[in-house]
């Protein structure tokens, strides 16, 4: 079960949202603190194991709020909404990781339904995954196939759209799980890789990414990643 906060002094909104989250998504996502300051929001977000944050930026010291996540390395889904366009552009403008952003009066239908894809299982993901992984040709018995699936899965679960490092990567899945370590995810998934673009049909490597050679982790999974996001975010517009 995913815990959200909502951080609001707009009583009028922060009542639409409540009842709307409580109504769909009760069995799925529990709401257990909401704030109109960002005092009380941080200590939610360091005591209270939060999973996602919707946050209003036309409350008081919101942007304080942020900028004390990114000091503090909160992991957390961040959710904006606002009356202003441009508060919300700044934020993004700012190199600030914000999943999503509404402009109010916002779209309860649209805000659910991004709530409703941080509340799917492990291994619903991992059904997604494994799906838009069936075109190329792994073997699908070897670990180095399933590490990927764990490395994306991970990256899903913590709201990672893109990795900037394959060894930061690898390094924060060995302290997750200790009986893997960044060496072996480094061998297998390579050794996966390469196997894969021997057998795989060069027009489907070529469609997917547009190198001679054969991509490396970072990039596989850089592109599995986009193609799963922008394949949720085509939904949610339907």
């Amino acid at each position: 079960m995913q815990k959200i906060l909502i951080v609001s002094n707009d009583y009028k909104e922060l009542q639409n949202i409540y009842n709307n989250i409580n109504k769909t998504l009760n069995s799925s996502i529990k709401i257990v603190g909401i704030c109109n300051n960002e005092k009380d929001a941080l200590l939610y977000l360091l005591n209270g194991n939060i999973d996602i944050i919707i946050l209003d930026l036309d409350t008081k010291n919101a942007k304080i709020l942020l900028d004390k996540i990114l000091i503090n390395s909160i992991v957390i889904k961040v959710i904006l909404i606002s009356k202003k366009t441009d508060s919300i552009v700044n934020i993004i403008n700012n190199n600030i990781d914000i999943y999503q952003f509404f402009v109010k009066p916002i779209n309860i239908t649209k805000l659910i339904d991004t709530l409703y894809t941080f509340s799917e299982s492990p291994k619903k993901i991992e059904n997604k995954l494994t799906y838009l992984l069936k075109d190329f040709n792994f073997n699908k018995n070897t670990k180095g196939y399933l590490y990927i699936l764990k490395c994306l899965t991970f990256c899903i679960e913590n709201n990672y759209t893109s990795i900037s490092s394959i060894k930061d990567l690898y390094k924060e899945i060995e302290l997750k799980y200790n009986n893997i370590s960044s060496s072996q995810l480094e061998w297998n998934i390579s050794k996966a890789i390469q196997s894969m673009n021997n057998c795989t049909n060069k027009e489907i490597i070529n469609s997917f990414i547009t190198y001679n050679n054969f991509p490396s982790p970072k990039i596989f999974i850089n592109k599995i990643l986009n193609t799963y996001y922008t394949k949720i975010s085509e939904s949610n517009e339907l």
